[in-house]
């Protein structure tokens, strides 16, 4: 779960819409499968992804409304003292546009806005994936399946005909797990690209870029360079073997 999909980093107040849109399309494409394939806890990881993208999203969007065409540098209150003075200490967001004129603004007189994403956020700790479906309440709720209509209509059941439903195993990349991957990662490269991983593990675009999300989320990589693409951003390795859980799948 990250804050690393490109569309929602590069927003303009212009295309804000569109940017939303791309976004969304993308961890959408980056699903392991169709939403009603997935298991509930399934369910939950994506909705937690979403959930960061869209509070990144809706912070970006806020800050562009608010800035209008003034120039700001946007990031979070950390301390106030307050003595003969009231001085704060601001830590500026490293992608804040503004951030070197507020060097240049040192000494002079500043209007700080105070205002956030956090009033447009509420109860979105609601939002959960669908419960797993009993295996065992199959017959609609009837506790013994020994009784008539338990199977359906005319049915004996001992004339019931079972269908074999496949396992819910661990993903995969190209045979391997996530946690093959990291290993793999963290003991033989310093950098990486998707090209790179759709070459090693002989897997799809968006079986890589998922990866990538997953690495990111993992703190495994770090962005190094963005490009116009996502599909060419590389990525520094942060972590080492050891750093790796060794229940990670």
């Amino acid at each position: 779960m990250t804050e690393h999909n490109p569309h929602f980093l590069q927003m303009s107040a212009e295309t804000m819409g569109k940017s939303l849109l791309e976004g969304l399309i993308q961890e959408i494409r980056l699903m392991p499968d169709c939403w009603q394939k997935l298991s509930e806890a399934k369910q939950n990881d994506v909705i937690e992804r979403l959930q960061k993208q869209v509070t990144h999203a809706v912070g970006r969007a806020v800050y562009m409304i608010e800035a209008a065409d003034r120039k700001t540098a946007y990031g979070k209150l950390e301390s106030v003292a307050v003595k003969d003075q009231v001085k704060a200490v601001l830590v500026i967001d490293t992608h804040s546009p503004c951030k070197h004129d507020l060097m240049d603004a040192v000494r002079q007189n500043c209007l700080i806005i105070l205002g956030g994403a956090d009033d447009y956020l509420e109860e979105m700790d609601q939002v959960k994936g669908e419960p797993d479906q009993n295996a065992m309440d199959l017959n609609g709720g009837d506790a013994d399946l020994s009784e008539d209509g338990a199977w359906g209509p005319d049915m004996d059941a001992a004339e019931a005909e079972f269908i074999d439903m496949p396992a819910i195993g661990v993903e995969k990349f190209g045979g391997h797990t996530f946690g093959d991957v990291c290993r793999w990662i963290t003991m033989t490269l310093t950098q990486l690209d998707a090209a790179k991983l759709q070459s090693r593990f002989a897997i799809s675009l968006a079986d890589a870029q998922r990866l990538i999300l997953l690495l990111l989320d993992e703190g495994v990589i770090v962005i190094e360079t963005e490009a116009e693409e996502t599909a060419d951003n590389t990525y520094k390795v942060v972590k080492g073997v050891k750093d790796i859980d060794i229940n990670l799948e």
